[in-house]
């Protein structure tokens, strides 16, 4: 492969990368407005959440750095717990790729016509 071809590959998978980090936010986004209404399907949300958590933990299915932060943000206040999840920096991008939102994330992504973007199951 010549390096052309090369560079061209490179800047594709990295333009692919970042649409896909800048859906997951979007859907984190919707999901953060949800989660803090107050209503059935927040409860509903965070039940999930937290289930997903657990199944993370017992099958050691993602390092344990994502599942405690999770948990840590899900007990935030509103405000805290919501800019922990929209973060921008690295660690958001990470976290966002390590998500217990999958049952949430694929509703949205469902209702939408739009692909999945869940982390690890």
């Amino acid at each position: 492969m010549d390096k052309e071809t090369l560079l061209r590959l490179r800047r594709d998978a990295r333009e692919e990368k970042r649409k896909l980090d800048q859906r997951r936010l979007d859907l984190h986004r919707q999901i953060a407005d949800l989660l803090f209404r107050g209503d059935a399907e927040s409860l509903r949300i965070r039940t999930e959440a937290l289930g997903q958590i657990e199944k993370w933990e017992q099958r050691h299915l993602c390092h344990p750095r994502y599942a405690h932060a999770w948990r840590e943000w899900l007990d935030m206040p509103e405000e805290y717990a919501r800019a922990a999840m929209l973060r921008e920096d690295d660690l958001g991008v990470s976290m966002r790729q390590n998500s217990p939102f999958d049952h949430a994330m694929a509703r949205l992504a469902n209702i939408e016509g739009n692909d999945q973007v869940a982390g690890p199951r």
